[in-house]
């Protein structure tokens, strides 16, 4: 949120946040259709990825927002989120950044 404020006081809230990308409720669809399950994990607010899921169509019990890039004293990072389904037995393709995400990568099976 972006505030606007004077001295009584506050005037304006913005809420903000990034676009999809214009293919991405296809895609999300698509892979739905083949039978895939969607999970939407970031560093964003909890509120926020819910927003993105309910728009994009994913369940909203798959999302996982606060997440850290890495792993320190049990915090909750994207690896330790794809670790878990794995350890329920699912394969895991992640989609993300590189630099940021290089970890998640490295654990998804692909």
């Amino acid at each position: 949120p972006i505030f606007l404020a004077q001295e009584k006081g506050p005037l304006l809230v913005f809420w903000l946040r990034d676009p999809l990308r214009p293919d991405a409720k296809s895609v999300i669809a698509q892979l739905t259709k083949q039978g895939k399950t969607i999970h939407l994990c970031s560093g964003a607010d909890q509120s926020t990825l819910h927003a993105y899921a309910t728009e994009l169509g994913i369940d909203t019990n798959h999302v996982c927002g606060d997440c850290k890039t890495l792993a320190t004293n049990g915090n909750k990072s994207k690896t330790h989120y794809i670790a878990n389904l794995q350890k329920q037995g699912k394969r895991v393709a992640m989609v993300g950044e590189g630099g940021n995400d290089a970890g998640a990568l490295k654990q998804s099976d692909c």
